[in-house]
């Protein structure tokens, strides 16, 4: 499993300017204007007031024509900068985002694939949706709090003290009782934020898995026992939602508390000085004005860290995201891979996995030949998909070393090693796009004549012909509209069309019917001809007249011999044959 980083607010907002702010330096200072532009012309709402009450007790009408002239204008600052500030500081936050998705996506899928195997789709899923956007929330409102409602107080403080430094200084005492039982209630964010992550994480992963086994669903008649298996997760979502929400909503009242005891501490005081005449009703109007004005950049402020808790939960969770290196990567001295000239050899390969701790292969030896036409067989779990992900280093071995052309693969570079090889899969997944964009998928500039070619090869341009829309026909999300023998076609035309040196199918046929599946063995047996295939097969008419066939079980290999020799020579192979009713 991913695991998070623990790092405080302050290194996590300067790992995200020194990564991603510096671009946008120019863009944080005018902001930065704008917020004092804000927080100056807040600021001097109070002492306009102050004025006015003044202008008012004179009964001089020149002061009191003044009054909405100067309103007019303040407010007219204001709203400009705070419209211009908002705009600029989403915009800035929006970008950065932008580049921590796509930094994170990029990680995790150069991630090896025993890692990514290992890890809940819905988990990753949630680390690039939901924990960014808790970042991003937190960026916003750190951006706009931190700066402009701190700013903001601090001219209503220095406009307080201008109007009556008493009532000012009893303010100032009253306030940073809040900040005791704020740092806790933060502390207790951070804490819920990432459980609420995990729990998102295992209902994205239920739901993805629920759809993605609609129909098993709905032919074992399992929508009360999913149903069920539903509620227990958003039962256990919303739990973890009222806790959060609980929690958060502990501010308000702290807040609205010492809000209230600053006020009435205000008016005691301000009653006792006009009473005894050291003060007026307009300065109390004007100083009670900053006071009220205070009370929502204060309470912004005072909520503000439960919010950069959060965020900063999320911010561990994605940058711990962002920092894996996978374990297979290009050395520095790295060399392309020429065209498979000479055999593939795999010498004394063992391959444990690293989270079970179990030896998947053994001691592997094996040389095949260049245009050799090998099958793998042996019971399900005995090793043959781990075997052939080692070809394209999916995963490197725990011991030994994979050949080609005399240079082992870990010396060669990944893009290289990959542009041999082709791989057609059990599961045959379509993107959403058209069918002539399926086929060509990852080549830059297909030749549609190529397209039709390998479409052909593969038995599946007939079919396409008779779509609607021919190769243009859009192909629904995971191929959904496409039988699986259809979907199979296509990944076999794809395969074809990369012109591979080495061509690794995993039981290509199994979702075929008999006719087409003779077809596709003719094609095989003629792309065979000019490649070095690789078959994992459970169904042995498929692979009788392979060059060779590679028993293994166990992790080990057990035989390696022609059909009518392990016949002979292998129990195993025998037995696997004649369940099948082959002889």
């Amino acid at each position: 499993m991913i695991k998070a980083y623990s790092l405080s607010v302050k290194k996590v907002f300067k790992r995200i300017l020194n990564d991603y702010g510096k671009d946008h330096l120019y863009s944080f200072i005018w902001v930065n204007i704008l917020m004092v532009l804000v927080a100056g012309t807040t600021a001097l709402y109070p002492i306009v007031i102050d004025y006015a009450f003044k202008a008012l007790e004179e009964a001089n009408w020149d002061k009191i024509i003044l009054v909405p002239i100067l309103i007019i204008i303040l407010t007219l600052l204001k709203g400009l900068a705070l419209f211009k500030q908002t705009v600029v500081i989403n915009s800035i936050v929006q970008s950065i985002i932008f580049k921590i998705q796509n930094k994170l996506y990029e990680s995790f899928l150069n991630l090896d694939l025993d890692i990514i195997s290992n890890e809940r789709i819905g988990s990753l899923q949630s680390r690039i949706m939901h924990d960014v956007n808790l970042m991003k929330e937190a960026m916003i409102r750190s951006s706009n709090n931190i700066i402009r409602d701190a700013l903001t107080l601090l001219g209503l403080i220095i406009s307080m003290f201008w109007l009556n430094w008493l009532l000012a200084l009893a303010v100032i005492l009253v306030y940073p009782l809040a900040s005791f039982p704020i740092v806790n209630i933060g502390k207790k964010s951070r804490s819920l934020s990432n459980v609420l992550q995990e729990k998102i994480g295992k209902t994205s992963s239920f739901l993805t898995e629920s759809f993605s086994i609609a129909r098993l669903i709905k032919s074992d008649q399992l929508e009360k026992k999913q149903n069920i298996r539903a509620n227990k997760h958003f039962e256990d979502l919303k739990k973890v939602i009222i806790r959060v929400i609980s929690t958060r909503a502990t501010l308000e009242p702290v807040m609205e508390i010492i809000g209230g005891l600053a006020i009435s501490l205000v008016i005691l005081l301000a009653g006792w000085q006009i009473v005894s005449g050291k003060s007026t009703i307009g300065e109390f109007s004007g100083f009670i004005s900053a006071l009220l004005i205070a009370v929502g950049p204060a309470r912004a402020l005072g909520t503000l860290n439960a919010v950069l808790q959060e965020g900063t939960a999320a911010a561990n969770r994605v940058f711990a995201g962002i920092d894996l290196k996978p374990k297979v990567m290009d050395k520095d001295n790295a060399i392309s891979l020429e065209n498979l000239k000479g055999n593939l050899r795999f010498n004394n390969v063992k391959y444990k996995y690293s989270d079970k701790g179990i030896f998947a292969l053994k001691n592997i030896n094996l040389d095949i030949g260049k245009g050799d036409k090998v099958a793998i067989v042996g019971p399900s779990g005995s090793g043959k998909s781990t075997l052939v992900n080692l070809i394209p280093r999916f995963f490197d071995p725990s011991e030994g070393n994979v050949i080609i052309n005399g240079k082992d693969i870990k010396d060669v570079k990944l893009s290289s090693l990959r542009d041999k090889i082709s791989i057609v899969s059990q599961d045959s997944f379509m993107f959403h796009g058209t069918v002539k964009d399926n086929i060509a998928f990852g080549i830059s500039e297909p030749n549609e004549n190529d397209i039709i070619k390998v479409s052909k090869e593969a038995g599946v341009h007939d079919f396409i012909q008779n779509l609607s829309d021919g190769y243009e026909t859009l192909i629904g999300e995971s191929g959904a509209n496409f039988s699986g023998g259809e979907r199979q076609r296509i990944a076999l035309a794809r395969a074809i069309l990369r012109n591979p040196d080495i061509l690794i199918l995993d039981e290509p046929t199994s979702s075929l019917d008999a006719q087409t599946e003779e077809k596709i063995q003719i094609t095989l047996d003629e792309i065979a001809k000019k490649t070095t295939t690789i078959t994992i097969a459970h169904r042995i008419s498929t692979i009788i007249n392979s060059d060779r066939i590679i028993v293994v079980d166990n992790g080990q290999v057990i035989a390696d011999d022609n059909h009518k020799n392990l016949m002979k020579n292998c129990d195993l192979y025998k037995r696997m044959a004649l369940l099948q009713n082959i002889e």
